[in-house]
């Protein structure tokens, strides 16, 4: 990291633009390519206050040419990542592509997302599943450095939180996903996961993870238009922390996705959503008993959640 972090912050400030090749070769390397990550992640957060989470920092703009620079090692990073399904760097290339900006000709910004909006990566359904994994684990692993810090015998009535989770859904409709297919896609995920994090935290997760999205999201709006609108929208206010939680009577796991295949349409992308046969599923009677469980699950979110960045810096 020391080696390549002088390259790639000369590179971000207008200087050895010669040297983007070389550097697009060596973040096919899984090293160079954390390393990579992790220089801009500090570029990115330079300029905000200590403590702000990767997901919440405000960016940085960059001259034409040194934004054309880091594209192209931009493009050659997520190619490594796909090629060896390197689902870490993948989740890091995909937020910084949202922080990274310059102005064109006309004075309009444009976002480093529109140069890799069309990857073969946000393609892939694994991706995202792995991605929300992680993220599960990591929210857990912070939780529990966070523990220690509180009263023994302290009673937790919420699952793990964190910026990057409330946002989940957001990026992949950021790239192109529609809310349906995000939605059967965090479902289906969660379902599988229901051995180890117990079906009525698979339930609460489904709900606290969607509800902001099914709020925002227009009826008749496609994904290429929502893009970056949802993820600078602020995040709910977190709600009071409740006493004790239950799983939601009213959402029947048994009839959500039971998995998804990495198929899109020329309308965007658009992932197949695979239902039990025995399934029926009514539209207006999910809409009508879902209600009461999104309103339920964000009086449930924590008032206070530890922040990953500091626990994995």
């Amino acid at each position: 990291m020391d080696e390549i972090s002088p390259v790639i912050s000369s590179l971000l400030e207008g200087q050895l633009y010669d040297r983007a090749e070389s550097l697009s070769r060596r973040v096919t390397e899984w090293r160079p390519r954390a390393a990579f990550c992790q220089v801009l992640r500090s570029a990115a957060l330079r300029d905000d206050p200590q403590g702000t989470e990767l997901d919440g920092a405000a960016g940085k703009n960059l001259s034409p040419p040194a934004f054309e620079a880091l594209a192209s090692c931009f493009k050659a990073a997520l190619d490594a990542s796909d090629e060896q399904s390197d689902a870490w760097c993948g989740r890091d290339l995909m937020v910084l592509a949202q922080l990274f900006r310059t102005d064109n000709e006309d004075g309009k910004q444009v976002s480093l997302l529109s140069r890799v909006y069309n990857h073969a990566l946000w393609n892939k359904v694994t991706f995202w599943e792995e991605v929300l994994l992680l993220s599960l684990c990591e929210a857990y692993a912070a939780e529990a450095v966070w523990r220690r810090s509180v009263p023994a015998g302290s009673q937790f009535s919420k699952p793990a939180m964190t910026g990057f989770l409330q946002r989940f859904v957001g990026y992949m409709m950021a790239f192109g996903i529609s809310f349906e297919q995000g939605r059967n896609s965090v479902t289906s995920t969660l379902r599988k996961s229901n051995a180890f994090l117990g079906q009525q935290t698979v339930q609460l997760y489904a709900q606290l993870l969607l509800s902001a999205y099914e709020v925002a999201t227009p009826q008749g709006t496609s994904p290429g238009e929502l893009n970056l609108s949802l993820l600078e929208a602020p995040l709910c206010a977190a709600p009071q922390p409740a006493e004790a939680w239950s799983a939601s009577p009213e959402e029947d796991f048994e009839a959500v996705a039971l998995g998804v295949q990495a198929d899109f349409t020329s309308e965007g992308r658009h992932l197949e959503e695979i239902t039990p046969s025995s399934a029926q599923e009514d539209p207006a009677s999910d809409e009508e008993s879902g209600k009461g469980a999104e309103s339920e699950a964000l009086r449930v979110l924590a008032e206070a959640q530890p922040k990953v960045d500091d626990v994995f810096t």
